[in-house]
């Protein structure tokens, strides 16, 4: 696989996902020049958004074609996204008849020709997903034998006076969509059922594994998210098991190639995403598997930007804690110059436009007028006013959307919450 590169359909989808990217944010790329292409390397990222494996895997068929490698990057990436029917789920806000419409595509050819290949999540695994095995592995069994009580009483709330719900096939149906959908699936199984189908389970998980330890030892460079989902609250997530087992089971030494990638997106304007690119980890075969996590995630955070979002939120949730007041315009931009200075200093990566007067106004201004937008502040004159928390509404009586709630999480993860980068803040 080593020598194999990415076809010319692949690079006409990966042409249209670039063109979709450079529409959406604003691309900013550093440490490039740690990117050596060199086999078997496992490229680790913290994962924010569905944007961050379009935005990273594009970046590396790039960087690896500029190397003139002849290799095109293989990719880890969530099961479900091959299952016919993912884009009926997954594109909520469009129109139901289009979803209907590409409710019947498998989106399995075009990810394989892009060197994606699928990893089952437990955690994430929906009902429905479980109960389609069931048939298959199992045989169609009674509900009662499949179902917890209380998961089986939720199904017979919703089947119409007179219809049939016996088995595990009855349940498949358009009518209980919404149950289906829920995550933690297995969960919901009777722990009888659990146990008969847990060895199904490790099987496929041991397969799919066993394929990228293959790759690895082929010795192909991977994209790897090892939080195995997008981080919700902001906070960096667990470190899953697949990590440890792609960095001992091949019989090659695998590199680790640590990214950090930030968006900057508390803005009126396109988000700004920060890719940072850290010096390669060798030599991490044979440490426990918590030795591993600690040096992977220490890796990753170390690659974050420090930006508009992450600074200026600290200044506010400063304010927020102590019971809410006022902020200026001009005492924030102090304040986040300041502190993206001290950020430097401490060798930290900073947004360039903080350090720049005129760019950074500017972008206080924009940092403002979104959070006026989303209620988090209230104009008042010059200042604005910072509710404590559970504070301000939006203009139509909702609140606020949580962003300073989810950069506080970003912030603690970092190390950077009520750390001395200002000094008396």
């Amino acid at each position: 696989m080593r020598g194999q590169g990415a076809s010319p359909g692949a690079r006409i989808i990966v042409g249209l996902v670039r063109g979709w990217i450079r529409a959406q944010f604003h691309v900013e790329v550093h440490g490039l020049e740690h990117f050596t292409g060199s086999p078997s390397t496992l490229v680790v990222s913290n994962h924010r958004r569905d944007a961050d494996g379009p935005i990273i895997g594009t970046g590396l068929l790039r960087w690896m074609d500029d190397m003139d490698t002849g290799a095109a990057p293989w990719f880890v990436a969530r099961e479900d996204l091959f299952r016919r029917g993912f884009l009926r789920h997954y594109l909520t806000d469009w129109p139901s008849p289009v979803r209907a419409l590409l409710g019947g595509l498998s989106l399995r050819p075009v990810l394989q020709m892009l060197h994606l290949c699928p990893i089952r999540r437990i955690r994430e695994r929906t009902l429905g997903e479980v109960l389609e095995d069931i048939p298959t592995v199992l045989g169609d069994l009674s509900l009662a034998e499949v179902l917890r009580p209380c998961v089986l009483a939720r199904f017979r709330r919703q089947t119409p006076s007179g219809s049939r719900l016996q088995r595990v096939s009855d349940a498949l149906q358009p009518r209980y969509r919404s149950l289906l959908r829920q995550q933690y699936g297995l969960m919901k199984l009777t722990r009888a059922c659990f146990r008969r189908l847990r060895p199904h389970e490790e099987a496929v998980i041991g397969r799919q594994l066993n394929r990228f330890v293959d790759l690895l030892e082929e010795g192909a460079v991977m994209l790897l998210e090892p939080e195995g989902a997008i981080s919700v609250d902001g906070s960096l997530g667990r470190l899953r098991l697949g990590l440890h087992i792609l960095l001992n089971r091949p019989r090659v030494p695998v590199r680790v190639l640590p990214v950090g990638i930030v968006y900057d997106f508390m803005t009126r304007e396109r988000p700004w995403v920060f890719v940072h690119i850290g010096r390669e980890i060798p030599d991490l075969g044979g440490l426990s598997r918590r030795e591993t996590s600690a040096r992977v995630t220490d890796a990753m955070l170390s690659c974050s930007t420090m930006t508009t979002s992450l600074l200026a939120s600290r200044w506010l949730l400063t304010v927020r804690a102590c019971g809410g007041g006022y902020v200026t315009r001009d005492d924030l931009e102090a304040r986040v110059r300041l502190t993206a200075e001290r950020c430097v200093a401490r060798g930290l990566h900073v947004d360039s436009r903080l350090l720049n007067g005129k760019q950074r106004s500017r972008r206080i201004a924009d940092y403002l007028g979104y959070c006026s937008d989303h209620g988090m502040i209230t104009p008042s004159g010059r200042r604005y006013l910072v509710a404590k928390h559970g504070g301000p509404t939006c203009p139509d009586g909702t609140q606020p959307d949580g962003a300073l709630d989810y950069v506080h999480n970003q912030l603690r993860s970092l190390g950077l919450l009520w750390s001395d980068l200002a000094g008396d803040l």
